[in-house]
């Protein structure tokens, strides 16, 4: 369940606290945390992820943007109907389904709206991956072994059984850790859905990623051997992770 509450101009919505407290709204402030001096990493891209420790925690904190060509006349404010209709409720609500059906994806911890008239803005929090990284930095380096192949399939077929699209399904979406343990992220945007072919697609869509990344880098570790090992692992019945 998602906690909703009103904090000054802000809504701070809590899926799940940090030790004995909800996280406020100052948290969610990238300048008050780096005067907090919280913040140890900050990565760059199309919007920054800010990645700070608070109470022998590691969180990243990210703000939504929109893309395309409206982004260049407004950046990050979105249309309000209700807090049950902004992009970081529905991101959190669907984390905190798929973490408590077993699926190893972000643990969502909490998230602020700020509503200015007909429009808001938003930010989330979610637990960083302990000692993991992207799949696509780690076949950029060297090969994974084919169980590892078949553990990838099996995690989409999971996240497909619980009935979740990620539209956005590719080779930087999805962490190894150290123990060759997967997890998916980035599902902002995606959500639930009947049974179709939508999950076919999500498959041929996570296909092109590899294949784009094979194309753009030498060396890169992929072949087709790797991919049936994937789709071998997707087609077996569902095992839970333990």
């Amino acid at each position: 369940m998602i906690k909703v509450e009103s904090e000054d101009q802000y809504y701070v919505l809590t899926a799940n606290k940090v030790g004995d407290r909800n996280l406020s709204a100052d948290f969610f402030d990238p300048t008050w945390l780096k005067q907090q001096n919280l913040i140890e990493q900050t990565k760059s891209g199309r919007g920054a992820v800010y990645f700070f420790s608070f109470n022998n925690r590691k969180f990243a904190l990210r703000h939504y943007l929109r893309g395309g060509l409206v982004a260049k006349i407004n950046k990050q404010r979105f249309r309000w109907k209700n807090i049950a209709n902004t992009r970081v409720y529905s991101e959190l609500l669907l984390l905190e389904y798929m973490h408590k059906n077993g699926l190893r994806v972000p643990t969502p911890i909490a998230g602020r709206v700020e509503k200015a008239g007909l429009t808001y803005s938003a930010a989330i929090i979610t637990e960083i991956i302990p000692h993991s990284n992207e799949l696509h930095q780690i076949l950029l380096q060297s090969p994974i072994d084919k169980a590892l192949w078949s553990a990838i399939g099996a995690s989409i077929k999971q996240m497909h059984n619980l009935n979740v699209c990620h539209d956005d399904i590719n080779v930087k979406n999805i962490l190894i850790d150290n123990k060759e343990q997967v997890f998916l992220i980035d599902f902002d945007k995606c959500m639930r859905k009947p049974d179709g072919n939508w999950k076919e697609k999500n498959i041929a869509r996570f296909r092109r990623s590899l294949d784009k990344q094979l194309t753009k880098h030498l060396g890169y570790a992929f072949n087709q051997d790797d991919w049936e090992a994937l789709v071998e692992g997707y087609s077996q019945p569902e095992l839970r992770p333990s």
